[in-house]
C-alpha cells in the first residue's frame, strides 16, 4: 500500500475558517497463493481517493451586531471501492455527501446554543457495505448510508 494524506487550515478572515483533507491510496496485492484468482487487483475495503471540504462562517465577525450565528456546510466525497477482488459485482459506488450545520447563541440566554444540523443534504443514496454470499438458496446482505435526516439540538454551557 502506499499513498498520500493531506490535511490543512486556512484561516482567511476573522470570520472564514476553511479546513480540508485529500487522501490518496495505491493499494493492491503483491504476493497471493497459487490458487486465487482476482478479477481486479485491489485490497477490500479500501478507497482510491477520499477529500473534504468544511468552510466554517461566524456571522458576528462581518458585523459585530449581526447574531452569534455560525455556518458549516461540509462536503465529503469517496471513490469507490470493492468489498472483494474476487467478484466486482461486490463494489461499493463512489459518493459524494453534504452536510450542514448551524449553531446560535442567543444573546438574551448567555450559555445556551441552538443547533440545526442536516446531514446528507442530496438524499444520495449509496451502500456502506455489500456482500452477495451465494449458498443453496443464495443470499445477499447490505448496509445501506443514512438518508437525509435533520434535526435540532439545543445545549447550555453553565
Amino acid at each position: 500500500i502506499k499513498g498520500v494524506d493531506l490535511e490543512g487550515l486556512l484561516l482567511a478572515t476573522d470570520w472564514l475558517r476553511i479546513s480540508g483533507f485529500y487522501s490518496y491510496t495505491d493499494s493492491e496485492f503483491t504476493e497471493l497463493p497459487a490458487t486465487t484468482v482476482l478479477v481486479k487487483n485491489v485490497l477490500p475495503y479500501i478507497s482510491e481517493q477520499r477529500w473534504g471540504l468544511s468552510p466554517t462562517i461566524e456571522l458576528t465577525g462581518i458585523n459585530p451586531a449581526w447574531p452569534e450565528v455560525t455556518i458549516a456546510p461540509k462536503v465529503y466525497y469517496q471513490s469507490e471501492y470493492f468489498n472483494l477482488a474476487t467478484d466486482l459485482e461486490q463494489r461499493i459506488p463512489a459518493r459524494t455527501l453534504w452536510d450542514l450545520r448551524v449553531d446560535w447563541k442567543p444573546a438574551a440566554a448567555e450559555g445556551l446554543t441552538l443547533a440545526f444540523v442536516a446531514q446528507n443534504l442530496t438524499d444520495e443514496e449509496s451502500l456502506e457495505y455489500y456482500s452477495a454470499q451465494y449458498t443453496q438458496a443464495g443470499q445477499s446482505t447490505a448496509t445501506v448510508i443514512q438518508p437525509r435526516t435533520w434535526y435540532l439540538e439545543a445545549s447550555y454551557r453553565f
